[in-house]
């Protein structure tokens, strides 16, 4: 009786441990993609600019893309306009891969994605209420827009690290650098594409020189 009172109690103690492991919203209830939010942490750990993530996880095939798609698709767009204690949310985007879709030349993403999101609080004493409203784009044989609607509350207060603190940082560390300075230009924005052959760089910069 001993045995089976101290087993139980180690196994509510790892189920706990668990549960304050993880903080992240429901999985959107799509086909051909699925998604959600991810934390590192279980609360904002008092920063005024704190990292969540977009998990994607596609089904074989699949494919969603990057926020310069090449010559077919778009990337996803989000509307976070419902959420509160926030004042600005980033999109960063993991180095994608190239493929072709439809005869047609693409870059994105296969199989699972997380991208992470920078998002700027209000007031880092109050929780956070994240509503998420996202369309995106899956294509494989065909292509099909999707979209999902998410939610997640951020406490505030000192944070633990969850079980997708490594993952996001993982993500984090694939976001390509870029100089955006180079001998008196700044480059404001570069977007790729090819075709069978031509291969087509458009920059858009400014210079400290007339």
């Amino acid at each position: 009786m001993l045995r089976f009172i101290h087993f139980f109690l180690i196994c509510l103690f790892c189920f706990q441990i668990k549960l304050a492991n993880a903080l992240q919203s429901d999985w959107s209830t799509g086909v051909e993609a699925k998604v959600r939010i991810i934390s590192p942490l279980t609360n904002n750990d008092n920063l005024t600019e704190f990292y969540l993530g977009l998990h994607y996880r596609l089904l074989e095939g699949w494919k969603t893309y990057w926020r310069s798609p090449g010559e077919g698709g778009f990337p996803q767009k989000l509307d976070w306009s419902q959420s509160t204690n926030v004042s600005n949310i980033e999109i960063l985007w993991p180095t994608p891969s190239e493929f072709e879709i439809l005869g047609v030349q693409s870059i994105g993403y296969k199989e699972k994605v997380i991208f992470p999101l920078k998002i700027f609080l209000q007031n880092i004493y109050d929780d956070t209420f994240l509503s998420f409203n996202i369309n995106f784009l899956t294509c494989k044989d065909i292509c099909i827009p999707g979209n999902a609607h998410l939610e997640l509350t951020l406490p505030s207060g000192i944070g633990q690290l969850t079980n997708y603190s490594f993952n996001l940082e993982k993500s984090l560390s694939s976001i390509p650098l870029p100089n955006r300075k180079i001998k008196g230009i700044e480059i404001i924005d570069i977007e790729g594409s090819k075709n069978d052959q031509h291969v087509f760089i458009n920059v858009e910069a400014i210079s400290d020189f007339i």
